[in-house]
């Protein structure tokens, strides 16, 4: 009896740790997501709030990359001697690394000057309108370039998205061609960029800030 007893006491606090373990987790999960969509959304507007008097998306795209490496340099110099910064590793130049990283810093590039010429052109409704095509072609890329299937349920998802895409694109009042195809060549860097990075991430030793120097420099 007393076994029986201690057994399920340890069965009902591996239950109640799994249970915190899991909370941790879906709290930290959910304040990235949060996290990253404040960030994203500040950026969109702030470079769109540029955009309308500084109507030069790629000196703006160039300006962005060199301020990012610039940081991201100077924080892995300050990471040797102060720990805060420690995570970020000291950059070094490999010629072969640059080589393996060179479609994806392509993809990279791509993505951010489609996205500051999107935004010159159409407001940031329809810009919304035009990112949600990240997508179906997500799928569609992950289909060709990884073998990746996609369940039923997620291509219905998918559907409902691209037609309400259609209906979005049909019903902007300020349409602009040169906004539209800007933008649809956005997300189709995007989601390349997202393909080639489980591509190219082990030649940085799986590290993204290394992956971050290599694509700005």
């Amino acid at each position: 009896m007393l076994e029986k007893g201690e057994a399920a006491a340890n069965t009902e606090a591996s239950a109640k740790a799994a249970a915190e373990s899991l909370e941790k987790k879906t709290s930290k999960i959910f304040a990235a997501v949060a996290f990253y969509w404040c960030i994203s959304l500040s950026i969109t507007f702030f470079n769109k709030s540029l955009l309308v008097s500084f109507q030069y998306p790629l000196f703006l795209t160039w300006f962005q990359l060199a301020t990012a490496m610039f940081f991201v340099t100077l924080f892995g110099h300050l990471g040797k001697s102060i720990s805060f910064f420690s995570f970020i590793p000291p950059f070094a130049f490999n010629l072969d690394v640059a080589r393996a990283v060179m479609p994806l810093t392509f993809c990279y590039i791509g993505m951010l000057s489609f996205t500051n010429m999107t935004l010159e052109g159409v407001h940031i409704s329809f810009y919304q309108i035009l990112r949600s095509l990240v997508i179906p072609f997500n799928i569609v890329m992950s289909y060709f370039m990884l073998s990746i299937k996609t369940s039923p349920k997620a291509l219905g998802a998918s559907f409902v998205v691209v037609m309400g895409f259609a209906l979005g694109s049909f019903g902007e009042v300020n349409f602009s061609w040169s906004g539209f195809v800007y933008g649809i060549m956005s997300s189709v860097f995007l989601c390349l960029y997202s393909v080639y990075v489980k591509k190219v991430l082990p030649a940085v030793g799986d590290n993204t800030w290394r992956l971050l120097s290599y694509n700005t420099l």
